[in-house]
């Protein structure tokens, strides 16, 4: 006797949609969670996935049919194709909630990622890889992961052009990936020197985006130090993590770490 593959729950308060294509004819042979056929509700667009294996017999949709949840939409002949339990279909979720969640989750591992390499690293131990200098106050933006198995996308539109300044977290591209449309932050903010994109590029993670300078990404640090004791000639060496330059250590007299401690003293006992 055949095996009948229904319509499975696609979650709260939707109970039926369009099928926009049928993925599977009579004579296929289809396994446990392949797609079986594309979607619409009033929700989003899905891929549903058989909860049965086998040889299809008969298909009871057509494109362009709306069908509900439980309505058979097609049949499995053969032996050893008893259906599986059910697996309701994951709850739609828009593209705006979608990539919000991205955005912060990409911002919180990276931040987890600068903290332990900042703690790990030894006094004096030079920027990571790929990252510049900090006393250059140069910052190249590439574009970061954007998920699990997401290599790239098409750059709707670059949100800055050159000159420009941006705050730490603003937004300054728009990407479409194949999953969703997601609005790129910026790391650090700082002068833009260099968009690296235009609209409509292909752009890779890992790709150079645009080049910041003068950036500040060290608020709570400079939070501390009185404005006057804060040095205005060349910065010193510091360390930086993940393209986030620190500002400069002030010295024990509120001059700058590293400044010679007896010059006064020697001025001093050279007068008398």
């Amino acid at each position: 006797m055949a095996n009948q593959f229904t319509l499975p729950s696609l979650g709260d308060n939707v109970k039926a949609g369009d099928v926009l294509r049928m993925l599977v004819k009579p004579g296929d042979t289809v396994t446990r969670d392949q797609a079986v056929m594309e979607l619409e509700t009033d929700k989003a667009t899905v891929e549903v996935p058989s909860s049965i294996e086998g040889t299809v017999a008969e298909v009871k949709v057509k494109d362009g049919d709306r069908i509900e949840v439980g309505q058979v939409v097609f049949t499995v002949a053969g032996d050893g194709a008893a259906p599986a339990a059910e697996t309701p279909v994951e709850a739609p979720v828009s593209v705006a909630t979608a990539s919000a969640e991205a955005v912060d989750a990409q911002d919180d591992a990276q931040d987890n990622a600068q903290d332990t390499a900042q703690d790990k690293a030894p006094d004096g131990a030079p920027p990571a890889a790929g990252e510049p200098p900090a006393s250059s106050g140069r910052i190249e933006v590439t574009l970061p992961s954007l998920g699990d198995n997401v290599e790239g996308g098409d750059v709707l539109h670059v949100l800055v052009k050159v000159g420009d300044t941006v705050a730490k977290d603003q937004g300054i591209l728009e990407l479409e990936t194949d999953k969703a449309t997601v609005e790129v932050p910026s790391p650090a903010a700082g002068t833009v020197k260099e968009v690296a994109v235009n609209d409509g590029d292909q752009l890779a993670v890992g790709q150079l985006v645009l080049v910041l300078e003068g950036a500040v990404a060290h608020a709570a640090a400079a939070a501390s130090i009185p404005a006057a004791a804060q040095p205005q000639t060349d910065a010193p060496e510091v360390k930086a993590a993940a393209g986030r330059p620190m500002s400069p250590t002030p010295g024990p007299q509120g001059g700058t770490a590293g400044a010679p401690s007896g010059a006064a003293s020697g001025a001093a006992s050279g007068a008398g």
